[in-house]
């Protein structure tokens, strides 16, 4: 699904906000409810709100490193099973 007008907006009032760790990932929290900068810069970018299936990795598996470059979307399952195989996803 496209991002609306409405949720670019939210989104980019997001990131003026001061980000906070929670389990090792920067996050924001907005009227009770938590969002990955990870997440919603990823959105942002590909101008595409995610499923719920849709992981943002880090592709260097820093949590808190979230510049575009070392993002990408991963289906859950894959992220997953790679994860618990001890598999590592950088190139």
């Amino acid at each position: 699904m496209v991002v609306t007008k409405e949720e670019k907006l939210f989104f980019e009032h997001l990131l003026t906000l001061t980000p906070q760790k929670h389990n090792g990932y920067l996050v924001f929290y907005f009227r009770r409810k938590k969002y990955k900068r990870s997440r919603v810069l990823m959105q942002l970018k590909l101008n595409k709100i995610l499923e719920m299936w849709e992981i943002v990795h880090h592709k260097n598996e820093e949590k808190t490193d979230d510049r575009i470059e070392n993002l990408e979307v991963i289906d859950v399952s894959v992220h997953n099973s790679n994860h618990h195989a001890g598999k590592r996803y950088s190139k």
